[in-house]
């Protein structure tokens, strides 16, 4: 089950795609200030399409015997270092900007909440975690896509 904004609860079946429901939920609050959004981008569609198709990287995952993280936290942990490097790359970002950032990877973390809502609190493996950090590069490189957009 994918539960979007609204509290609405949507059953995702094979061919109903996990995109369209991003798609229609960014489009659909569509906010004010369009500065430094990446939620509602074909890009960030696009990124989540790549994680739906890779999602049996965590099903039925094996874990390590010595795992000390989660997915969750290697998300987070991946993610904030991203971040930090789009902020420290951009210094000419103003206050505001960083803020929206920091809300949109807010979204974008509740979206891989719901996601991997059955796995979140596994332990993550060598591979889940490549593949996480290659996500979290994935969203860095939207963010300074749409950041040099705003520039231009």
């Amino acid at each position: 089950m994918y539960k979007g904004k609204g509290g609405a609860c949507l059953a995702l079946s094979k061919n109903a795609t996990l995109a369209a429901i991003l798609k229609q939920k960014y489009n659909s609050s569509a906010k004010v200030n369009k500065t430094i959004m990446v939620t509602d981008t074909d890009g960030y569609i696009q990124i989540i399409e790549y994680l739906t198709e890779h999602l049996s990287l965590f099903e039925n995952a094996i874990a390590p015997e010595h795992a000390s993280e989660t997915v969750m936290s290697a998300i987070e942990v991946e993610l904030c270092g991203q971040i930090i490097n789009v902020c420290s790359q951009n210094k000419d970002l103003t206050f505001n900007q960083r803020n929206a950032i920091i809300r949109e990877v807010d979204a974008i973390v509740y979206d891989l909440e719901e996601i991997l809502s059955g796995v979140i609190n596994n332990p993550v493996n060598d591979e889940q975690l490549a593949f996480i950090r290659e996500f979290a590069g994935l969203i860095k490189n939207l963010f300074d896509s749409v950041i040099h957009n705003d520039k231009s």
